[in-house]
This record gives structure tokens, sequence and C-alpha cells, in this order.
């Protein structure tokens, strides 16, 4: 099914990547990197390009139409419970929220960057819950 919306983001990136993306996006759509070069990776030219095109602000929903509502799944991974103190009626736990959503701004066809399907972005670069 072409083409792919990314749904759901995971918060962190490798440091080599987020040095990377940092740089590479001090302004929306300048790169300090020729895009074209064949030693940049189909995930680095994907991201660069969902990046680029992304609208400013965080007044903007990620809907084609600014009345419609924006659907978030949240999930929650328990990993540890930490904790837990009867008489305070406290758990700590070590845990994960993966939050989903559908965006329009982040649509792509995987066959244009090696049949990638999903991708990494810096949170506070996208519109977040």
């Amino acid at each position: 099914m072409f083409p792919i919306a990314l749904a759901a983001f995971t918060f962190l990136l490798g440091n080599e990547v987020a040095c990377l993306m940092r740089r590479s996006t001090r302004s929306l759509g300048h790169s300090d990197f020729d895009i074209a070069n064949d030693n940049i990776s189909a995930d680095y030219k994907l991201s660069m390009d969902l990046l680029r095109n992304y609208p400013d602000g965080y007044n903007v929903l990620p809907t084609a139409n600014p009345h419609d509502v924006v659907n978030v799944t949240l999930q929650m991974a328990l990993y540890h419970i930490v904790d837990m103190n009867e008489r305070a009626q406290t758990l700590t736990t070590n845990c994960e929220i993966i939050t989903k959503w559908h965006d329009v701004f982040l649509m792509w066809n995987p066959r244009d960057y090696d049949n990638i399907t999903d991708t990494r972005l810096p949170w506070e670069r996208v519109w977040t819950p």
C-alpha cells in the first residue's frame, strides 16, 4: 500500500544520527551536506526530505483538513516493577509509553528510499500530542 505514513515515533536517536540531524536541519530545507551524495544512506535522505517539507510551528495539526481530529493511541510497555509500597499506595515501574497517530505531512513512497517503511525523527521537529 503506497504511500506509507509514519504513524509512531521513538524519541531516541543514536548519537551519530542525532548529531547529523542537528547539524543538517538548523534551518528548514537547507542542508550542510549534499543530499544527492551516494555515500549518504537512504534513511538519512528520507529524514531530510520529510523534515524539509514539514510545516513550521506546533499549532499545525497533522491533518489534511484543519477541522479533523487526530486520533492518538497510547500503549504502555511494562518492563519492570521497581518498588511497590502498599501503605503509601505507590508503584514505581520501568516502562515505556508508546504513542501512535497518523501524520499526513510524513508520507513517502518506500520505493524511492530503498523500501524503507518506517523511520525515526527528532520529536522536537514534528507535531506530538
